[in-house]
């Protein structure tokens, strides 16, 4: 903001001028296999952990499914924490997961 402010001679006086920022570091991202995911123990949250594996949900998607998002067999996730999502994802085969 403060560039933009010196560029249209809005400020004489432009203090980041001449501060050298950090280089951004770019890593590859680590993801674990199905296999890896299976093997591990997650203590009490094995069935959380397995289930968002299985089926790619996002912990602020799964943290707000409920009763009435499960019917059929099927879990209906349309919104998360932050509000509703986009497109509406049916998850199928949630059996081994529910506890009864």
């Amino acid at each position: 903001m403060e560039r933009e402010a010196a560029l249209y001679n809005v400020t004489k006086n432009n203090p980041t001028i001449g501060l050298k920022t950090a280089p951004i570091q770019q890593q590859t991202k680590k993801f674990l296999t199905w296999e890896q995911v299976n093997s591990k123990d997650w203590g009490r949250y094995n069935q959380q952990i397995r289930f968002l594996a299985t089926h790619g949900l996002r912990w602020s998607e799964a943290v707000v499914i409920g009763d009435s998002d499960i019917h059929d067999g099927f879990v209906w996730v349309s919104r998360s924490i932050y509000g509703p999502v986009s497109p509406i994802l049916i998850i199928p085969g949630i059996a081994s997961f529910v506890r009864m």
